[in-house]
């Protein structure tokens, strides 16, 4: 890789830096999700739970979300037509109203 001039140079590097540990930690965590599996002790969880899905999620298939949902007592499942893996950045309002109504109960 080129990196012109000093100050522009240090810059590049940096940049080109932050954006392979960007990766690293991404990689890390698509390989930890694929062989973490907590789904046994979801059963035994006593706290009201929101689980919240978008039925678009590319990441995590939305049956994902309704599995979640029916194996933690009491759980409630909040949908997002149409919408990713993002639902809180492409839903804000949604989202924090979602987030809102179960807080209060």
């Amino acid at each position: 890789m080129i990196f012109q001039g000093s100050e522009n140079g240090e810059r590049q590097r940096q940049d080109h830096q932050i954006g392979h540990d960007l990766v690293e930690v991404i990689m890390r965590q698509v390989q930890a999700a694929f062989v973490h599996d907590t789904s046994t002790r979801l059963p035994s969880v006593t706290t009201p739970t929101l689980v919240m899905h978008g039925t678009a999620d590319d990441m995590l298939v939305y049956s994902n979300g309704e599995l979640i949902a029916s194996l933690i007592p009491d759980a409630k499942l909040h949908t997002f037509t149409d919408v990713g893996h993002l639902f809180w950045w492409e839903r804000p309002e949604e989202s924090a109203d979602a987030v809102r109504r179960h807080a209060l109960g």
